[in-house]
C-alpha cells in the first residue's frame, strides 16, 4: 500500500480555488503535504486552482498515478473512478456522501463505482481518506477547527470520519501522536481488515485503534487477527438494539451480535472498550509500554489522598481493575526510609507528601522501579509541592530510559499539568489528567499479558 500511504504523484479531480470548498481544501492540504512530489488539480471548469494548471481530465494528466482523490458528488465520481481506472491509477478515494448510507439509489451508485474499478483499489466512498502526519493529508476538515496531531505510534483506522476527527483533535490537546489515521468510509473494496494487516507490519505502529459499526467481512477478521502482532484495541459502537439501527443509518451495513463481538475479542485478544476516550488512552499505553508479567502495582504520590483513591480503583473488583499493591521489598524499605521524611508513609502507596522535594522524588521514583515485586509503578506527578519543579518532569523521563518496568504517570490540575502531561507523551511515557485513567491504563497492560 506504498501508493496509498506515500504517494509520489496525487491527483485531485474537482480541485477548486474557491476557498472552504472540499475541492479547495483537500487540494491544498495534499499539495502541502511533503511526502508528495507532484500534485496535479483535475477540473474541465478551471484553467488555473490555486496557481497550478489545471487538467480537463485526469486522462491529460502524462503521469503514472499513485493515488487519486475524488471530490466531485457522487453521480459524477462514479464515472471518474471509470476514468481513473482506465487510466490505471492504483488507489482512488471518493469522499463524497449520497452513496450506501442513503438507499437503494446510492447503493446502485458503490455497485456500479465497484464495476468500473477494475484493478484500482478503492478506499471508501463517503470518507476523509487518509492522513499520515508530515506525509500527506487528504481530510477536508479546516485545520483550524480540526488541527492535525503529530507523529505517534497509534494507527487509527475507522468506520466515521467525523469521530475519528473528534478523537484527534481531544488527543492533540495532549501531544499524542498518531502514525497514520483511515477513514474506511463505506467500504466497497478496502476494509478494516487490509490496514489491521498493514499496521501489523509496519515497523512505526506499536497499536492498532479501531472504530467499528460493523465488520466487512468477520471470517477475515478472525483470520487477520490471529496473526496480528500489535496490540488492536476496538470500539464497537452499535451494541444496543437502537445503537444498532443507528449505525445502519449511518453506514447502510448491519451492526451484527454484540454478544458475538465480545466472545470474539476475548478469544483473540482484542482489547473491547467503550467510548472513544478510553480507545486512545488503552492504544497509547499499549504502543509505549511491554506488558505486566504479574498484577503488583507501586504508587507514588505526594498527596495521601490520591494514594487512597488510587488503591481502591487498583484493588477493588467491582470498582477497579481487581489487580494488587505490591508488598515492597526490604531493601526498597530500607531505600525510602532513607530519603523520605520521617512523617511519610512508606507503606505501598507510597506518600511523600506535600513537603517532597524533585530529587526525594525521583530517588523514590527510582526505587520502586526497581522493586522486585512490583510489575507496574503507577506515578502521582503533582506540581503544587513547593518542593516540586518543572525539572521533576525531565528527571523522570531520564530515568524512564534506563528501566524497563511500566511506568505509568497521572498529572491532576490546570495548565501546569496539561503541559507536564504533554511532556511525557512526547518522550514516549505515557500520562493521564486523572487517577482513573492512569490505573485503567495499568489494567490494559495486564490484559494484555494475559
Amino acid at each position: 500500500m506504498k501508493e496509498l500511504f506515500n504517494p509520489e504523484i496525487v491527483v485531485v479531480i474537482g480541485a477548486s480555488n474557491r476557498e472552504g470548498k472540499v475541492g479547495n481544501l483537500v487540494f491544498k492540504y495534499i499539495s502541502e503535504s511533503t511526502g508528495t512530489k507532484k500534485v496535479y488539480p483535475v477540473n474541465p471548469n478551471e484553467e488555473e486552482v490555486c496557481g497550478k494548471k489545471c487538467f480537463r481530465s485526469i486522462k491529460d494528466v502524462d503521469e503514472e498515478i499513485d493515488l487519486a482523490v475524488i471530490c466531485t458528488p457522487a453521480r459524477v465520481a462514479v464515472e471518474n473512478v471509470r476514468e481513473c481506472a482506465e487510466k490505471g491509477v492504483k488507489y482512488v478515494i471518493p469522499v463524497a456522501g449520497g452513496f450506501g448510507e442513503t438507499g437503494k439509489e446510492g447503493k446502485a451508485f458503490e455497485e456500479k463505482m465497484k464495476e468500473y474499478a477494475g484493478k484500482t483499489r478503492i478506499l471508501g466512498p463517503n470518507t476523509l481518506g487518509i492522513f499520515v502526519p508530515g506525509v500527506i493529508d487528504t481530510m477536508f476538515l479546516e485545520r483550524k477547527r480540526s488541527p492535525r496531531p503529530g507523529k505517534g505510534k497509534i494507527a487509527l483506522i475507522s468506520q466515521s470520519g467525523a469521530t475519528a476527527a473528534t478523537i484527534m483533535n481531544s488527543a492533540n490537546l495532549y501531544s499524542i501522536g498518531f502514525s497514520a489515521f483511515v477513514g474506511l468510509g463505506n467500504r466497497i473494496d478496502l476494509n478494516e481488515n487490509d490496514f489491521i494487516e498493514y499496521f501489523s507490519a509496519r515497523e512505526d505502529t506499536e497499536a492498532i485503534a479501531l472504530y467499528l459499526e460493523s465488520f466487512a467481512d468477520g471470517r477475515r477478521f478472525r483470520e487477520i487477527i490471529k496473526n496480528c502482532k500489535k496490540p488492536v484495541i476496538l470500539l464497537k459502537a452499535g451494541r444496543s438494539a437502537a445503537g444498532a439501527r443507528a449505525a445502519v443509518s449511518h453506514t447502510g451495513a448491519l451492526a451484527g451480535s454484540d454478544n458475538i463481538v465480545s466472545a470474539l475479542c476475548d478469544q483473540y485478544g482484542i482489547l473491547r472498550v467503550y467510548d472513544e476516550e478510553e480507545l486512545i488512552d488503552l492504544s497509547r499505553v499499549l504502543a509505549y509500554s511491554k506488558p505486566l508479567k504479574g498484577a503488583n502495582v507501586a504508587v507514588l504520590t505526594t498527596a495521601g489522598g490520591h494514594g487512597v483513591i488510587a488503591t481502591d480503583y487498583i484493588t477493588s473488583e467491582e470498582k477497579g481493575i481487581g489487580l494488587a499493591l505490591s508488598t515492597l521489598s526490604q531493601r526498597t524499605v530500607e531505600e525510602l526510609k532513607k530519603l523520605a521524611l520521617p512523617f511519610a508513609s512508606l507503606a505501598n502507596p507510597v506518600d511523600l507528601t506535600a513537603s517532597a522535594t524533585d530529587d526525594m522524588y525521583l530517588r523514590a521514583l527510582e526505587a520502586l522501579m526497581d522493586d522486585e515485586n512490583t510489575d507496574a509503578v503507577l506515578a502521582s506527578v503533582l506540581l503544587d509541592p513547593p518542593g516540586i519543579t518543572g525539572e521533576l518532569i525531565d528527571g523522570i523521563i531520564s530515568m524512564k530510559k534506563e528501566k524497563k518496568k511500566p511506568l505509568i504517570v497521572y498529572s491532576v490540575g490546570a495548565e501546569m499539568s496539561v503541559d507536564a502531561i504533554k511532556r511525557f507523551e512526547r518522550a514516549g511515557i505515557p500520562a493521564y489528567p486523572s487517577i482513573w485513567r492512569g490505573v485503567r491504563a495499568i489494567s490494559a497492560l495486564y490484559r494484555r499479558s494475559s
